[in-house]
């Protein structure tokens, strides 16, 4: 494998958008080197998913389905080798490769742990080097600008049972004929996915996302110490990065220059009010996490999690009946 390649430059090469965050990263770091405008792929971002017992607001890369509207890209699901992906990348597109982080020789080893509650990580393709026989690729995650061959991603290979590589292509429209959507029409096709993702009952998504935590978070007394303080610990990691995300969509929705001055300073508020709020609940989990047992702080924590609930339901269906509004007029 060739080691990691820093080049001055004054922009940055890949775009990092949050610790647990790798398949969005690795989409945001396309559009960015593309040359596109990486902030609107944010907007319909707002979710909460609860996936191997972890509290996350990244969403599965299969369920992205904003790209085609929003830049003309489609995400293809490909599952075949290293050839595939060389065509692919030498075709001109770059593709987001599903790997296992403790099988990339670059990867932090005090990062795994999150891998090993069952979380998948991806990395973004960029090109094939000849001279080098070795794929360019981008962990944003990490900070990684490097080359793998493709037995090293093989290796690497998310299926080892398998001689696929599974990646997934970013494809540009075919017939060339995509046109950018109005800012009035991004709004209202991003709050309405916001809302109706969080709302329904599917993929342990939004609210129904938020009740199985609560309740895996009630039934932890039945655990040991040591099982609820590890599941608590990766939680509070998940949960600062999800607080993180909420003020950046936010301010992707804020720069579409739609809205009035009323809705932006109430939405605005509405934000501070909801960071707030996820952060008080993050402190109550680690608290608990030392005084595991704890009934006082565990209702409390409970309590908090339910005005998180309340407060981004409120919020979601505001932000609707404003793309409403716009879309109407």
């Amino acid at each position: 494998m060739t080691s990691h390649t820093d080049t001055p430059a004054a922009k940055p090469e890949m775009m990092k958008l949050a610790a647990m965050e790798c398949a969005a990263s690795c989409i945001m770091t396309h559009l960015y080197r593309s040359g596109a405008n990486p902030d609107l792929f944010l907007l319909d971002y707002w979710n909460v998913n609860y996936v191997s017992r972890i509290i996350t607001a990244s969403q599965h890369v299969r369920l992205n389905k904003s790209l085609p509207f929003l830049y003309g890209i489609h995400l293809v699901y490909k599952g075949t080798g290293p050839e595939a992906l060389k065509q692919s990348v030498q075709s001109g597109n770059r593709a987001v490769v599903k790997c296992r982080p403790a099988d990339l020789d670059f990867f932090p080893p005090n990062m795994l742990s999150m891998a090993e509650s069952g979380f998948e990580h991806y990395i973004l393709a960029d090109s094939f080097d000849e001279a080098r026989n070795a794929f360019r690729v981008f962990d944003p995650i990490v900070g990684f600008n490097g080359f793998l061959t493709g037995e090293e991603l093989m290796r690497a290979s998310a299926e080892p049972e398998e001689e696929d590589i599974i990646f997934y292509e970013l494809q540009p429209d075919q017939e060339g004929k995509f046109e950018s959507p109005g800012k009035r029409d991004i709004f209202a096709y991003a709050a309405k996915r916001n809302y109706d993702m969080y709302v329904r009952s599917q993929y342990s998504s939004g609210t129904a996302a938020l009740d199985s935590f609560a309740r895996d978070l009630q039934e932890s007394l039945a655990l040991s110490p040591e099982q609820t303080s590890n599941w608590l610990s990766q939680n509070s990691i998940a949960i600062a990065s999800l607080t993180k995300l909420r003020s950046s969509i936010w301010n992707s929705f804020a720069q579409l220059g739609v809205m009035d001055k009323g809705q932006a300073l109430e939405g605005t508020n509405r934000i501070s009010g909801i960071v707030k709020l996820w952060t008080a609940l993050n402190f109550l989990l680690v608290k608990y996490r030392k005084h595991i047992g704890d009934e006082a702080l565990l209702r409390s924590a409970l309590a908090r999690l339910r005005e998180v609930r309340d407060a981004e339901l409120q919020f979601l269906a505001w932000m609707n009946g404003i793309g409403g509004d716009l879309t109407a007029v």
